[in-house]
């Protein structure tokens, strides 16, 4: 289930098909059946173009755009080498720079690179991957290799000025953080953080591909994966071990934990 704006509200059934809710009135705007055949695993919601669109996925290695007004189906991701595809995100910038200051980075980047800030999908799945597309053109930008079990859930963000300013002073090899793309659109304050049923968290850097921290500590499989804003950017993780943690996302250290 996702919203946006408190406008909509769209969710994925168990009987494959999608249903999209006016937020206010609580009526059905849409239901869209057949979306998949089998029960949805996870879906994500954009605007563009002041129309409300949805990705979702299922019972295969596929994902669908869908145009939530008319129904239609208006794009395709695929690359995904086996299994079910358990998660997904996205990471709009245009609905990022309402919910937080952390665009203004992202502007001077693309001004200094002369590239767009990028409307990016990741998904993670049962092939233990993690896969990061370009929505508009449904290309694979990445695949991020590293969890030894299937991916459980996924979550990006734009990191701040003052984040990237604390990841360089962290850095014992004083190398600088620096605007770097992918193709033509910057990534490297993009902050990717992953679960797996192998327990682990695992924060990344799309730019290198790479794990920054393998955040362990968890007993069991990661249910689900968040991230806060604040003086310390935060990672928190919750376990079927009945265990929800915080991390520091700059040092990767354990912050606090809870028993549920």
């Amino acid at each position: 289930i996702d919203s946006i704006n408190l406008q909509y509200v769209v969710a994925g059934s168990s009987d494959g098909a999608l249903y999209v809710w006016d937020f206010q009135s609580g009526a059905v705007i849409r239901k869209i059946v057949g979306a998949h055949l089998g029960p949805m695993s996870s879906m994500c919601v954009f605007m563009r173009s002041n129309t409300l669109h949805a990705i979702s996925c299922g019972d295969a290695m596929e994902m669908y755009c869908w145009n939530c007004i008319t129904g239609e189906k208006v794009k395709h991701f695929t690359g995904h080498r086996f299994g079910k595809i358990n998660c997904t995100t996205i990471l709009d910038p245009q609905q990022q720079n309402k919910q937080n200051n952390n665009l203004s980075l992202v502007t001077k980047q693309a001004k200094a690179t002369k590239s767009s800030s990028p409307l990016l999908l990741f998904s993670g799945g049962e092939d233990k991957s993690i896969r990061v597309w370009d929505v508009i053109t449904t290309s694979s930008i990445t695949r991020l290799d590293g969890h030894d079990d299937q991916v459980t859930d996924v979550a990006a963000y734009y990191q701040s000025s003052s984040h990237l300013a604390a990841k360089v002073a962290h850095n014992t090899n004083g190398d600088s953080t620096t605007p770097s793309t992918v193709g033509a659109m910057v990534t490297t304050n993009v902050m990717i953080v992953s679960g797996s049923r192998d327990g682990i968290v695992r924060t990344w850097d799309l730019h290198s591909g790479t794990t920054t921290h393998v955040l362990a500590g968890h007993l069991a499989p990661i249910c689900s994966i968040s991230y806060v804003f604040g003086i310390y950017p935060t990672v928190i993780s919750c376990s079927t071990d009945g265990v929800v943690k915080t991390w520091n996302s700059i040092t990767g250290k354990p912050m606090r934990s809870w028993a549920y």
